[in-house]
């Protein structure tokens, strides 16, 4: 069994707005990815800060530990998770498929405790699997004065899934996410060309 939890977003300063609920093709950013969320897990959880979540029909929670960003946010959803293993995912992906994510669960062994996409240097951090044992490292992090997941990450065993062109799922849009309005309009292009 897996849960999936779906962050919400935090303070969306550069975006101006909640960016979960903002609109990307007719609907809510988050729900793109409760839809694919819905596809692979048996349980899904949303960690949100701000009014306005409770209308997709999931359990919201909020932050545990206060103000300590995404890492916060995950420490809050394996809190609440009842499953051993936990797809992460950011709101604002919406060009993530599920075929892709299918493959990184797939990746994910029993003895894994975190696996995490990489593609070139790049690390994908909020679109991963974290087990509930890492737990109390996730709590340690978020109350120290690095709040970077990908400090973390480098301090911690994590399984690496390369990605590249030559898998089937592959887009080179696939995380690109979504900080503001522009970036925004320029993946509501790109997936109209599609």
């Amino acid at each position: 069994m897996v849960s999936a939890i779906v962050l919400a977003g935090g303070f969306s300063s550069r975006m101006g707005m909640d960016k979960g609920l903002i609109q990307f093709r007719g609907k809510a950013m988050i729900q793109r990815s409760l839809e694919l969320a819905s596809e692979l897990a048996d349980d899904i959880i949303i960690i949100a800060n701000k009014e306005g979540y409770e209308q997709f029909g999931y359990p919201v929670h909020h932050d545990i530990l206060k103000e300590k960003g995404p890492i916060g946010g995950i420490h809050s959803g394996l809190t609440h998770s009842n499953t051993a293993h936990n797809l992460v995912l950011a709101c604002d992906l919406p060009m993530l498929n599920a075929d892709f994510l299918q493959f990184l669960l797939d990746q994910c062994s029993e003895e894994d405790l975190i696996v995490v996409p990489r593609h070139g240097d790049q690390l994908e951090p909020l679109c991963a699997i974290y087990h509930r044992d890492c737990l109390l490292l996730i709590e340690k992090a978020a109350t120290s004065s690095d709040l970077s997941l990908h400090g973390f990450i480098q301090y911690n065993k994590v399984k690496f899934i390369d990605i590249d062109e030559n898998m089937p799922y592959y887009s080179p849009y696939l995380f690109r996410n979504v900080n503001t309005i522009e970036d925004l309009h320029a993946l509501e292009r790109i997936s109209d060309e599609d």
